[in-house]
């Protein structure tokens, strides 16, 4: 499982050297990462686009792997 801060380190990554990435939940939903995140409460959440371009607000405590596509 992949530690929030890294989550955090990647999702800079991504905005600044303006690559595509993908994240994967615990339940194996994989999605395009899209530019953005938000607060609401103490939850924190990543905006994300499934296969079917379909956009989602997921938690960042349900990501398992958030990786670079090259």
């Amino acid at each position: 499982m992949i530690a929030q801060h890294e989550i955090l380190d990647r999702m800079v990554e991504c905005e600044f050297a303006k690559l595509g990435c993908r994240f994967t939940t615990r339940l194996g939903d994989v999605f395009e990462f899209r530019r953005g995140s938000f607060q609401n409460g103490n939850r924190r959440y990543i905006l994300g686009v499934d296969q079917k371009g379909n956009q989602h607000c997921i938690p960042r405590d349900v990501i398992i792997e958030f990786d670079l596509v090259t």
